[in-house]
Order: C-alpha cells, then sequence, then structure tokens
C-alpha cells in the first residue's frame, strides 16, 4: 500500500484524453485531464505536447474529430497552464484555468468569458457542478469552490493531504480522495455538500474495496465506481455488494477515471499509459 501511495502521490504532484478509437491514444504526449459532456456526445482533454505547449482539445464521441480549442506556450504561464483541468460547465461551455483566471470558453459563439481570478496556486483538478452554476478545483493539498456568476471562493482541505481526484453528483455533493500525511499510508474518500459539511467516507468502502484510492459517483445515489489495488468495481452500499469491472495488470493501476452521465461508460486512463484513454461499456 505504501508503494502505491508513494506513486500515485508523485504522479499526481508532478503531471506537469473513443468510440471511434479504444484506446484513444495520442503520439508522444501526456494527457494531463479529461471530462465528459453532459448529454456524453463530446469529451474535452488537456494535452501536454513534447514541444512544450499545452492544449485543451474537444473530441465528438460520435464521429472521432477533434477540434483544438486553446494551445499555449508552458514558457509564458507554465505553472498556471501545465498542470490546471479542464470540464463542461454545459454541454457546449467548457471550463479551464487560462493564464491566471478561470475561463468559460462558448463552443458555439468561441467567445472567452472570465470567471474568477484563479489563487496563488497551482491548479491540478477541475470539475463542474451538473447545474454548472459552481466549479470546484484543487491545488495539491486545498480544495477551492466558487459560483460561476460570480467571484467568492472558499476552501476545505486545506493542507491535510494531497488531494487525488474530484468527483460532483447531480445534487452537488463533491467526492474527493486525499493522501494524508500521516495516516498509516491510508487514502481517504471525503464528501463535502458544497455548503458546510465535509464527512470522511472511506468506512462505507473499507470492507467492501481493499485501498480505494479513486470514486465515481453514478446516477444511483447509492452505487459508486471505485477503484481500490486489485482492481475497479462496482459498489453498491445498500447490501454492502460489488462487481468487479477491471483487474489491475500488475503496477499498472488506474490513475483518472470518469463515468458518462448516463453510467454506461467509464472512461479511465493507467498510471504507466498517461497518453491513452480507454472506454468500457457497463
Amino acid at each position: 500500500m505504501k508503494a502505491l501511495k508513494t506513486t500515485l502521490c508523485v504522479l499526481f504532484l508532478f503531471t506537469t484524453t473513443l468510440m471511434a478509437q479504444n484506446p484513444f491514444t495520442v503520439k508522444s504526449n501526456v494527457i494531463i485531464d479529461f471530462n465528459i459532456s453532459h448529454d456524453g456526445k463530446m469529451m474535452v482533454y488537456k494535452q501536454l505536447s513534447s514541444d512544450a505547449t499545452s492544449t485543451v482539445f474537444i473530441k465528438d464521441l460520435e464521429t472521432g474529430r477533434v477540434t483544438p480549442i486553446y494551445k499555449n506556450s508552458l514558457k509564458d504561464y507554465s505553472e498556471f497552464d501545465a498542470s490546471s483541468g479542464v470540464d463542461f460547465l454545459s454541454d457546449n461551455v467548457i471550463v479551464f484555468g487560462k493564464e491566471k483566471n478561470m475561463v468559460s470558453f462558448n463552443l458555439t459563439d468561441k467567445k472567452y468569458k472570465n470567471l474568477f481570478r484563479l489563487p496563488d496556486d497551482v491548479i491540478f483538478s477541475v470539475k463542474a457542478s451538473a447545474d454548472g452554476k459552481r466549479v470546484y478545483f484543487s491545488s495539491d493539498e486545498t480544495m477551492y469552490s466558487s459560483p460561476t456568476e460570480r467571484s467568492s471562493i472558499t476552501k476545505t482541505n486545506e493542507k491535510r493531504g494531497i488531494i487525488i481526484s474530484i468527483d460532483i453528483d447531480p445534487k452537488g455533493n463533491a467526492y474527493y480522495t486525499i493522501c494524508k500525511k500521516a495516516s498509516n499510508d491510508k487514502f481517504h474518500i471525503l464528501c463535502y455538500d458544497g455548503l458546510n459539511k465535509e464527512e470522511d467516507i472511506t468506512y462505507k468502502f473499507d470492507n467492501i474495496v481493499t485501498d480505494p484510492y479513486l470514486i465515481e459517483s453514478t446516477p444511483n445515489k447509492d452505487c459508486f465506481i471505485v477503484a481500490g489495488k486489485n482492481g475497479v468495481f462496482k459498489v453498491d452500499l445498500t447490501n454492502s455488494k460489488s462487481v468487479k469491472l477491471i483487474t489491475n495488470k500488475g503496477e499498472n493501476r488506474l490513475n483518472k477515471m470518469r463515468l458518462s452521465p448516463d453510467g454506461k461508460t467509464l472512461y479511465y486512463q493507467t498510471i504507466k499509459d498517461k497518453n491513452k484513454i480507454i472506454t468500457l461499456s457497463l
């Protein structure tokens, strides 16, 4: 477990994404974040290239067409543009860190909108609520969130552990995993209601999945997709049972995963193949 924690934490700290092609692969580059549109028809992903550029792309999952949206040299805004994730605010609008602002980009009229100024921190993950009214984002050890219509940034989980992933369920609850600095090499799964309450819910999964470290909510509020030491499982909390979806290939565990909004397709990336996104029909 210690080796797994160390490997994942290092990867997330220093990471500087199908239908037509499975796995979807880019050459000599690294896909640093990806998300699926609310209607399940598009993927947005951010790619870090060997020529020191970061690029945001849109992939049409029905036709396979890939369109570049925004490209920037890391020599200009390296710490902000290299690490920032990307997501959909709506089917037609994406959100990501651009220079020192969180911005939205309308895919129809091609216009940018500054949403709010980013804190002086390196941003790794970006995840929007289903209604597009709030954006969650994280540095290595702090979770932030802000409404999209006004700048009002709040913090949770400040300096308590390295944040591995963020997922938002349809009701606006944020699920995220952290590596605590001193907890016997254990990952913790947290749930934050977007207002005041944060709960450690690791105990709900510990007896079902060995060493859980990634989590995705599903359309069923009691079911989750959980990655652990031995693979990826669909977990039903109503009966504490699980169905195995993926078996890990040695140390090549999942690095990131996203579930389609309808819960029928899992998109995932592994530690050793960060230039690929693989799809699994559920």
